[in-house]
C-alpha cells in the first residue's frame, strides 16, 4: 500500500481550503460593487489588499506542494525502474501505471495551485477596477462642485 506524501498534509492544513476567506472576499467585492461612497471604496480596497497578501502566501504554499508532488512522483518512478527485474522500457511503462496515486496527488496539487493563482489574478484585476471607480467618482464629484 502506498502512503500519500506529506505534501497532501500541506494542502489539507492550508486554511485557503477552508473557503471561509474566499466568502469574506466575495462579500467585500459585492459591497464594493454596490456603493459609490469613495471612503467606503478605499476602505474595502485596503481590506482586499490585506486578504491578497494572505492569498499570495497560500499561492506559494500550493506551488511548494505542487513541486514536492512532482518530485516525489518522479523519484518513485525512478526507484521502481531501478529495482525492477524487467527491462527498462517495460519498467518505465509499469512505473507510469503503478504511480497512479502519486500522479493523482500531483494533479490535485496542480489544480489547487492554479485555482489559488487564478484567484490572486482576479483579485488584482478587481483592485485595479476599484481604483478606477474611485478615480472616476472623485472626478465626477469635482466636476459637480465646479458647476455654478
Amino acid at each position: 500500500m502506498l502512503v500519500l506524501p506529506h505534501f497532501i498534509q500541506i494542502l489539507n492544513l492550508s486554511t485557503f481550503g477552508n473557503m471561509k476567506i474566499v466568502e469574506e472576499i466575495k462579500s467585500l467585492i459585492k459591497e464594493a460593487n454596490e456603493t459609490t461612497d469613495v471612503s467606503k471604496l478605499i476602505d474595502l480596497n485596503l481590506k482586499i489588499s490585506g486578504y491578497l497578501v494572505y492569498v499570495s502566501e497560500e499561492t506559494a504554499t500550493a506551488l511548494r506542494a505542487k513541486l514536492i508532488a512532482y518530485n516525489e512522483r518522479k523519484e518513485w518512478e525512478a526507484n521502481y525502474c531501478i529495482t525492477s527485474d524487467e527491462g527498462i522500457t517495460k519498467a518505465e511503462k509499469a512505473a507510469t501505471v503503478k504511480s497512479k496515486p502519486q500522479r493523482m496527488a500531483e494533479l490535485e496539487t496542480e489544480v489547487t495551485y492554479n485555482k489559488i493563482k487564478g484567484f490572486v489574478t482576479q483579485l488584482n484585476e478587481f483592485q485595479q477596477a476599484l481604483r478606477q471607480k474611485v478615480s472616476y467618482l472623485r472626478r465626477e464629484s469635482e466636476n459637480s462642485n465646479q458647476q455654478p
